[in-house]
């Protein structure tokens, strides 16, 4: 059998996690059809293929003891970056796809940003940073 000259595939409601279903159809000496339901998983937020923090020309990367950090400028207020994720051509958003919280974020020092998945995806990721100022003494380069 052959699809395209011996039968179709079809598929409904395949976009989104949850129940979707595939319909074959028979053609030419072939006939009648069959519908068998499915069903899409929510994909682990942390398995994503890209899940970084981002905060344009506030972000640094610094090194530390020979440790990489992702490191934002202190400017007086909570430090909320935000992240850039995506999983294959598909740009994730904050909303729609996942959550943020912010852990030790309201001074300089070591924070945490958590990201929730919602919708389609499903657990959590964490993403450490830094808060630092202008006059700290530590190796800064531009990232």
């Amino acid at each position: 059998m052959s699809e395209g000259e011996d039968y179709t595939v079809s598929y409904s409601d395949n976009i989104d996690a949850g129940k979707a279903k595939l319909r074959i159809d028979g053609q030419g000496d072939f006939y009648g059809y069959k519908t068998v339901k499915f069903n899409i998983a929510r994909k682990n937020i942390d398995a994503v293929d890209y899940l970084e923090i981002s905060d344009s020309e506030y972000n640094y990367v610094i090194t530390d003891e020979g440790i990489s950090h992702t490191a934002i400028l202190y400017r007086g207020t909570s430090v909320q970056p935000q992240i850039d994720a995506s999983l294959e051509a598909y740009q994730l958003t904050e909303g729609n796809d996942y959550t943020l919280s912010y852990e030790n974020n309201n001074a300089v020092g070591d924070a945490v940003i958590t990201i929730n998945g919602i919708d389609n995806f499903t657990g959590s990721a964490t993403r450490p940073f830094r808060i630092i100022t202008e006059d700290q003494p530590i190796n800064i380069s531009a990232d």
